[in-house]
């Protein structure tokens, strides 16, 4: 009777074994059914939002988002939006406490107080991921995330601007790139060159985008910042009204007056730069660094490009993006489990080299694949450690067109530096108050 009692179990256990491993015979193929130890978000929905060049950078479907899928047993929802409905998206889901979007790609000028609440604080998935390696990651990105102290993002993609030039054509000068953003008229001015002795200007010696309403904007604070102004001062005032301020502009207002900028300096947006370094009709200007391949189109080769630290005295702007986590999450532990993902030494190397990542590790700047791909990596990495950025404040639109305005104005002999800058701060300081 035992013998009959132990054959029953044995049979028992048995079945149970080919029930739970899930033995297909008619196949002839062994499907196991049991969840493997690294699925442990088996079932769980993360949400992404974020924007579609981002996602791309991350290798769209089939790229970091299927591995993590794969291993994790996770779905992941991408919800890809453009600028500026990407943001709106994700303050409706932030007022209705729905906690739709449990990822979200936050541009580092939406990091502000009103957006800031909806985050959750990360300080303790941080100190509880030793494997993640935050240290790692640029000092001065991770502390453009903080608010109040805590940490309320992870820096995902950053660019920064650095210097191109011609070294031909500073060679044949003998001078040096500008190391100080006062040298940069110096520098332009011995650029600036008629080639064919026709009377005619063929090389420009500086040059920047000068488009309303933001591009001649952006490309101007590079220059105020680097006289030591901020678009707000210790008082959240303006501080364009300046000694930075009419510094900047009179630079600009140089620059242009005498010849180093092209007449048509207003018409000139990004790809016009570009172009103009491609065909050689430029000799130098501040670039985003990842424009670089740009340069080649047009009969420029790589041996007369060079490149250094924007001259700055010791700041760069940039800005990027961010990956935050919506307070109302209802999957925190998985949502954090796919922003380490997204932003791990591996893969921040694998998204730089194969998908155009701008970094935001020391280690990619200093790999080996990164550094074959960019001869510039080290100034670039500086850079980004000398970061900073416009605040983040709601009127940063506004302000940008008034920027561009008032130095329209300036430049084209309109207004004064000095009633310019005075005029900008009253429109500035009316725009903070609403």
């Amino acid at each position: 009777m035992a013998e009959k009692r132990m054959g029953k179990r044995v049979s028992l256990v048995m079945m149970l074994v080919l029930i739970a491993v899930g033995i297909t015979w008619a196949s002839g193929k062994t499907e196991v059914s049991v969840t493997t130890p690294e699925k442990i978000y088996e079932g769980k929905t993360i949400t992404l939002l974020i924007h579609p060049a981002l996602y791309n950078a991350a290798g769209g479907d089939t790229g970091i988002k299927q591995e993590f899928e794969t291993r994790t047993g996770a779905r992941v929802d991408v919800v890809t939006a453009p600028i500026p409905e990407h943001s709106e998206k994700a303050m409706l889901d932030f007022i209705a406490k729905t906690g739709r979007y449990d990822v979200i790609a936050m541009q580092s000028g939406d990091m502000t107080k009103e957006f800031s609440k909806f985050f959750l604080p990360l300080d303790s998935y941080i100190a509880t991921s030793p494997e993640w390696k935050g240290e790692d990651v640029i000092k001065s990105l991770m502390d453009m995330a903080k608010i109040d102290g805590k940490q309320l993002g992870i820096p995902y993609r950053w660019t920064q601007v650095v210097t191109y030039y011609r070294k031909d054509l500073l060679a044949k000068a003998n001078i040096a790139a500008p190391t100080k953003v006062e040298d940069i008229l110096t520098v332009g001015k011995a650029l600036t060159m008629d080639t064919n002795q026709d009377g005619k200007i063929d090389v420009y010696g500086f040059i920047a985008q000068g488009k309303a309403p933001e591009e001649l904007s952006h490309s101007w604070l590079t220059a105020f910042y680097g006289f030591g102004g901020r678009i707000l001062d210790e008082n959240g005032k303006s501080g364009f009204n300046s000694p930075a301020g009419r510094s900047a502009a009179q630079l600009w207002l140089d620059l242009y007056t005498q010849g180093v900028l092209p007449p048509d300096f207003f018409a000139w947006g990004r790809d016009d730069t570009i172009n103009a370094m491609a065909q050689g009709k430029a000799a130098m200007g501040n670039f985003v660094a990842s424009y670089y391949g740009n340069f080649f189109s047009g009969g420029i080769s790589k041996d007369q490009i060079g490149y250094a630290i924007t001259a700055g005295n010791g700041v760069n702007r940039g800005g990027g993006w961010n990956l935050v986590i919506n307070k109302d999450t209802k999957n925190a532990d998985a949502a954090w489990a796919l922003v380490k993902e997204m932003t791990s030494s591996e893969n921040q190397i694998r998204m730089a080299v194969k998908w155009a990542n701008g970094p935001i590790r020391n280690s990619v700047f200093e790999s080996a694949e990164f550094k074959s791909l960019w001869p510039q990596a080290e100034e670039m990495k500086v850079a980004t450690q000398m970061q900073i950025v416009d605040p983040p404040i709601k009127q940063t639109p506004q302000i940008h067109t008034a920027v561009t305005e008032e130095l329209t104005a300036i430049m084209m002999g309109k207004k004064s530096v000095e009633q310019g800058m005075l005029d900008l701060d009253r429109r500035v300081n009316k725009l903070l108050e609403n």
